[in-house]
């Protein structure tokens, strides 16, 4: 069971949530997903830009297809997503990189995550 927390949500349809998480919790959801050999690569790349960058890492979005009996709590300013299926839609290499760094790099740094609560088929016709 993977958990997403969302802060800062706005909900833009029934099936689909805008908000943003931090790279810890980014790192824990996708840390044994099966990017492809590509993806990694190009995940090298962006790790390396990650922990080198003067100003910190600069800011990127992923979009991830969850499965739709995922459950979603809402606590406080947050919602919290339970689910078993994960689908990286978009920023598939920046999240394959996020998942590499050091704990020392994932502190205080933040993604806008765009989710949707569906199942594939009907993800691929939007």
């Amino acid at each position: 069971m993977r958990n997403l927390v969302l802060y800062d949500v706005s909900q833009d349809s029934a099936y689909h949530y805008t908000g943003i998480t931090t790279f810890e919790n980014l790192a824990e959801i996708t840390g044994d997903y099966p990017f492809e050999e590509e993806v990694m690569e190009k995940a090298m790349i962006h790790k390396q830009t990650m922990v080198s960058h003067p100003n910190g890492i600069s800011s990127f979005a992923v979009t991830l297809r969850i499965s739709p009996d995922a459950s979603i709590l809402e606590e406080g300013e947050s919602l919290h997503f339970s689910f078993d299926e994960l689908e990286i839609r978009d920023g598939k290499s920046k999240c394959a990189a996020v998942s590499m760094l050091e704990p020392e790099h994932l502190e205080n740094n933040w993604v806008k995550v765009q989710v949707f609560v569906l199942d594939e088929e009907k993800m691929d016709q939007l």
